[in-house]
C-alpha cells in the first residue's frame, strides 16, 4: 500500500497513525531471551573447551552476574581479551567500520596494557556509498580509545561491479574494499588484519571466501559469538549500541541494475540527512528515477504526515518530482 504525499491535502481525522502504540518489538519469548545476559562458564582449566560448546549449553551454566562477582568480568570478555592479546606480538590492524563488531574489537584492544595496545592500528574507508559522517565518528572514537587511526579515500563507483548495482554488488564492493585495506596494511607493515563479523556473517560463503582470499581474521566468529552474544559483550564493555536505523549502504536505496552515480548518491544522502535532522531516525528512502518513496517505522508515520508539506517542498527542491509514503515495507 502506498500513499502519495500531496503538497495540499486536507488533514484526515482518525487515520490510526498515532505513533503511540506502545508495542514492544519482538515476541515475549524473544524479549526474554534478549534480556537474559547469561554466559556459560566452565572450570578455568576447561575454558578453551567452553568455546566449542553449543550456544544453548553456554547459556545454561553460570549467569553473567555470578561470573562477575567471582572474577570481575564474564568468561566471554576474558576469552575475547585473551584472543586479542595473542595478536599483540605483531603489528595488527582492525578494520574499523563503526559497526558493533569492529567497535568491540577496538574496545578490547584499548583495554590492553599500553605496551600491547601500541601494536594495534585502526583502518577506516571513506567511500561514497556510506555517509561521510561515519568516518568522522570512527576517527573520534579511535582517538578516545588511544589507538592510531588511518582513514583512506576510495571511490567504489569506479568499480564496474559496484556501479552496475547488480545482485552481486556486495561481493564486488567488499572485494574492492579488502583490496584497498590490504594495500594500506602492506604500506604500514601490518601483518594481521582483524574484522568484527559474527558467526552469522561467516556462515555466508561470500564472506568466508573473501576472508580466506585476503587472509583476514574474524576473532568474534572464530570464538563462536553470534549477533546476540556480541550485543551482550558490547554492554559489558560499555559500548553504546548503535541506533535502531544505523547507516546503510546507499546503493540499497535503488532497485537492482540501476546505474549508480555520485549525483544520485549525493541526492539521496542529502534527502535522508534532512529527514534525520527532523528527528526521524527510523526512516530511509527508495528512489525510482524521479520518484521517491519514504519508508519509516510505524512510530514515525504520523509525524511524517504532519510535516508532509515541508518534506514535499524540500525533496522536490532536490529534484524529485513525486514524493510518496510507503506504508508496507521497511
Amino acid at each position: 500500500m502506498r500513499v502519495e504525499l500531496k503538497e495540499k491535502t486536507e488533514k484526515r481525522q482518525g487515520n490510526g497513525f498515532d505513533g503511540q502504540s506502545g508495542k514492544k518489538s519482538g515476541k515475549p519469548s524473544e524479549r526474554k531471551e534478549e534480556e537474559r545476559d547469561s554466559f556459560a562458564c566452565a572450570p578455568e582449566t576447561l575454558l578453551d573447551g567452553w568455546l566449542h560448546c553449543p550456544p544453548e549449553t553456554r547459556l545454561a551454566v553460570w549467569t553473567e552476574q555470578t561470573s562477575k562477582l567471582l572474577y570481575g568480568h564474564t568468561w566471554a570478555y576474558d576469552t575475547l581479551s585473551r584472543r586479542i592479546k595473542s595478536y599483540a606480538d605483531r603489528k595488527t590492524a582492525i578494520a574499523f567500520t563503526g559497526e558493533l563488531g569492529s567497535r568491540i574489537l577496538m574496545n578490547a584492544a584499548a583495554k590492553l596494557p599500553k605496551e600491547l595496545r601500541s601494536s594495534f592500528v585502526a583502518i577506516t574507508a571513506n567511500g561514497h556509498l556510506r555517509s561521510r559522517a561515519e568516518a568522522e565518528r570512527a576517527k573520534k572514537e579511535a582517538a578516545a580509545l588511544g589507538i592510531d587511526h588511518y582513514i583512506f579515500e576510495m571511490d567504489e563507483l569506479n568499480y564496474g561491479g559496484v556501479r552496475k548495482n547488480a545482485s552481486d554488488r556486495c561481493y564486488h564492493c567488499r572485494r574492492y574494499l579488502f583490496q584497498k585495506i590490504q594495500r594500506l596494511c602492506h604500506a604500514l607493515g601490518v601483518e594481521t588484519i582483524l574484522c568484527g563479523v559474527s558467526t552469522e556473517s561467516c556462515g555466508d560463503p561470500m564472506v568466508q571466501s573473501l576472508l580466506e582470499e585476503f587472509h583476514m581474521k574474524a576473532p568474534l566468529a572464530e570464538l563462536g559469538f553470534s549477533c546476540t552474544e556480541r550485543r551482550r559483550l558490547a554492554r559489558e564493555l560499555g559500548i553504546l549500541l548503535p541506533p535502531s536505523s544505523p547507516g546503510i549502504c546507499f546503493a540499497t536505496r535503488f532497485p537492482e541494475k540501476t546505474i549508480l552515480t555520485r549525483e544520485k548518491i549525493q541526492q539521496v544522502e542529502q534527502a535522508e540527512n534532512y529527514l534525520h535532522s527532523m528527528n526521524f531516525r527510523d526512516v530511509r528512502l527508495m528512489v525510482y528515477g524521479s520518484e521517491v518513496q519514504i519508508m519509516a517505522e510505524e512510530r514515525a508515520v504520523s509525524q511524517i504526515i504532519a510535516c508532509r508539506m515541508e518534506i514535499v517542498e524540500y525533496l522536490k527542491g532536490l529534484g524529485y518530482h513525486k514524493i510518496m509514503l510507503n506504508l508496507e515495507d521497511f
